[in-house]
């Protein structure tokens, strides 16, 4: 119905249409966030609707809200046997869908913390160690959010000349260009989503190299302690992810790295499960950047060296939360 051709997301950049068009379930169910709606303009949405399309279009409204958005991150995330995760420890604006990513991050932290005391090989620790993790990245991620949010109502203000002919009409139509530009963080942002780490978690043990430049729209992968352990691919439908079976500890060897047996038996005098791969792969290992990483059930990196623990029974005592 409108001359832009099909998308999932189609803003609306007039002075008397400044809004967004969001596809819902990419056939026929959508949703039109309006930005400084008036009251008069909302008591008839099928023209408001009309005008941002540029055309009358047949259509049912199934219902009109206001919205405001959130900025709010819980002061705590745990309160004796009670845990906050998700919407319940953080409310983001949607610009940039990073809720849903933070709140299966959090899942996964808090899953396996939570199964490791349960099943008895974690120290009670591990469930103080859930807000210290993961907190700080609903702080950094609400932060960039909120960041994005500011830039679009920002530029959601558009001045009436916008649409004229002219000199300044088309200066006006450049500089809200230029702006346009500075929007791509808000659905570019793989380093928000894959470049959050745990810097100073006391279950990780830091091998002093320096952390990554933290950028929202790019992913720098790295196997340094407390970061995700980054995907390569070792062969055909098979990634280095699939490596760990997220139900314990997974030691990765690379260039010929022996085995850990005094690393092995430390985790089986507590219990723990654990395993050793051996990654046959130059790529993987130039990344990875040591001959041993060990992986945590979530897949971030617990302990990264080029030898052998001096004292193998500290450093499970350490990821193991005791």
């Amino acid at each position: 119905m409108h001359p832009a051709g099909p998308g999932t997301l189609l803003w609306t950049l007039a002075p008397d249409v400044h809004g967004v068009f969001i596809a819902i379930d990419g056939k026929d169910l959508w949703t039109y966030n309006r930005y400084f709606c008036s009251d008069e303009e909302a008591e008839d949405p099928q023209r408001m609707i009309g005008q941002a399309i540029g055309r009358e279009t047949p259509m049912e409204i199934l219902s009109v809200r206001p919205w405001t958005g959130f900025q709010v991150v819980a002061s705590q995330y745990r309160s004796g046997r009670a845990f906050l995760c998700g919407d319940a420890a953080h409310l983001f604006n949607p610009t940039g869908c990073f809720g849903m990513n933070t709140a299966i991050t959090d899942a996964a932290d808090l899953g396996w913390q939570l199964a490791s005391v349960l099943a008895g090989w974690g120290g009670e620790a591990l469930l103080n160690i859930y807000e210290v993790e993961r907190r700080p990245v609903g702080v950094r991620n609400t932060v960039e959010v909120a960041s994005n949010f500011d830039k679009i109502a920002a530029l959601m203000h558009l001045p009436p000349e916008l649409d004229q002919a002219g000199d300044k009409g088309e200066a006006l139509r450049a500089e809200v260009g230029q702006k346009l530009h500075g929007q791509k963080k808000t659905w570019s942002a793989s380093g928000m989503h894959l470049g959050y780490y745990y810097e100073s978690s006391p279950i990780v043990i830091a091998d002093g190299t320096p952390p990554p430049i933290d950028h929202p729209q790019f992913y720098t992968p790295t196997a340094r302690p407390g970061s995700r352990g980054p995907h390569v691919w070792l062969e055909p439908g098979k990634s280095t992810l699939d490596l760990a079976p997220h139900t314990g500890f997974t030691l990765l060897r690379f260039g010929g790295a022996g085995a850990l047996d005094e690393l092995c038996d430390a985790a089986k005098a507590r219990a723990i499960p654990y395993r050793e791969a051996v990654v046959d792969s130059d790529k993987a290992r130039a990344l990875y950047a040591g001959r041993y990483v060990l992986l945590r059930p979530d897949g971030h990196v617990a302990w990264r060296s080029d030898a052998a623990p001096a004292d193998p029974a500290a450093v499970v005592a350490t990821i193991s939360g005791h």
